[in-house]
């Protein structure tokens, strides 16, 4: 699925990449053990 480039502010797009990337990394941590 793809967004149009600018239909996201930075307000909104930025804490939702937060999100993201520490759910990533527990879920690589997870895989690792």
């Amino acid at each position: 699925m793809h967004i149009p480039d600018g239909y996201l502010s930075p307000q909104t797009y930025l804490p939702l990449m937060g999100v993201f990337v520490a759910v990533t990394a527990v879920a690589v941590k997870k895989v690792k053990l």
